[in-house]
């Protein structure tokens, strides 16, 4: 365990990023199903990202609905956030993608 004042340095001199990672339900190969789609120095531009990979997700198992919803699901490509989260509202991307089928709104 290192300890970053004895080497003079401070949280606040530490840069933070999130991070944008995919599961990719449809990819067979284990070796790809979980890749990193960005970094962002921001978690609200992290969550745009995702809601751009959920859309195009969703438009590619058939737009909206239950039967989309249901592919989506089982097929679909989903973003997760990794960073320093606290305070921030959980990005789900099937609660996103649940909204975006059935028109239910959701926070993030």
């Amino acid at each position: 365990d290192m300890d970053l004042e004895k080497l003079g340095i401070s949280f606040d001199d530490v840069k933070v990023y999130y991070h944008v990672f995919v599961n990719d339900n449809g990819c067979l190969d284990d070796d790809g199903a979980c890749t990193m789609d960005g970094r962002f120095d921001t978690y609200e531009q992290a969550v745009q990202l995702c809601h751009l990979i959920v859309e195009d997700s969703l438009r590619e198992c058939g737009g909206s609905g239950e039967t989309a919803f249901d592919m989506y699901r089982i097929m679909g490509r989903q973003p997760f956030i990794l960073g320093p989260t606290k305070g921030q509202p959980h990005f789900s991307a099937i609660e996103y993608a649940r909204s975006r089928c059935f028109g239910e709104a959701v926070a993030v």
